[in-house]
């Protein structure tokens, strides 16, 4: 996808470690009713942060705020609580002259996907309730594929390639940093790398798959509007105790 008016460099940054990454423990669906009581009733767009992903987001700030040598312009978050709280750990990272020129803004175009009516089922409640998904999606794919009553990346990709056509050339020449979900990333990456669909399929084995929390994708433009991508899935925080 070709930009008329890029920024100077487009940071893609996932959220932190959520109370619901912890509790789904790598799985689609709780493994037991324990540990969907964590999370009983709470909506994907108040899930929070954990401790530690407090710790990853303070650390991933203090870091980029040492290192880079343009401090960003603006801070785009999706408005979910996880990615707020990661994108204000960021910028509490910037000494406070510094952060009155950084913008902070809300978009809800870079929000995660909508997961459906499985979103809090069991495993097994979601083998009972829909015997024929798993053959829709070995049909379909992860990119392509809807959960039942939710949004496929793909559909999400269309709310991105908005945001990159309205709202991101308003920072033409500009540093941005996006705070957004590992979802999203990845319809973000089918846009700016012109994948084709079998590439958004197979991402997984591109050993390059899903980004780790707060993991950086840094893209940038040469001189004549061609766009690189300069670093995938950067983690700058330690693990803890390290």
């Amino acid at each position: 996808m070709r930009l008329e008016r890029p920024p100077a460099e487009l940071k893609l940054i996932r959220h932190g470690q959520s109370i619901r990454n912890v509790a789904l423990f790598g799985m689609v669906h709780y493994a037991t009713e324990e540990q969907r009581a964590v999370l009983k009733g709470t909506p994907d767009q108040l899930v929070a942060l954990t401790d530690e992903g407090l710790r990853q987001a303070k650390e991933t700030g203090l870091v980029l705020a040492q290192r880079e040598v343009r401090e960003p312009h603006v801070i785009i978050h999706s408005g979910y609580r996880r990615t707020q709280q990661t994108a204000e750990h960021i910028l509490a990272a910037y000494p406070e002259k510094v952060r009155e020129g950084i913008r902070f803004e809300m978009c809800d175009l870079v929000r995660e996907r909508m997961p459906g009516f499985d979103y809090e089922m069991t495993e097994a409640e979601y083998r009972a309730a829909f015997p024929y998904h798993s053959d829709y999606w070995k049909t379909w794919g992860g990119f392509l594929g809807r959960p039942p009553g939710g949004e496929s990346i793909a559909d999400v990709a269309i709310r991105v390639r908005l945001f990159l056509e309205t709202v991101l050339p308003k920072y033409s020449g500009q540093t941005v940093y996006v705070v957004t979900h590992g979802g999203t990333m990845r319809a973000f990456r089918f846009l700016l790398e012109d994948w084709s669909y079998e590439d958004a399929r197979s991402w997984r084995v591109k050993s390059d798959g899903p980004p780790s929390n707060c993991g950086i994708s840094t893209y940038n433009w040469t001189a004549d509007g061609k766009i690189y991508r300069q670093t995938h899935d950067e983690v700058l925080w330690k693990p803890n105790g390290a």
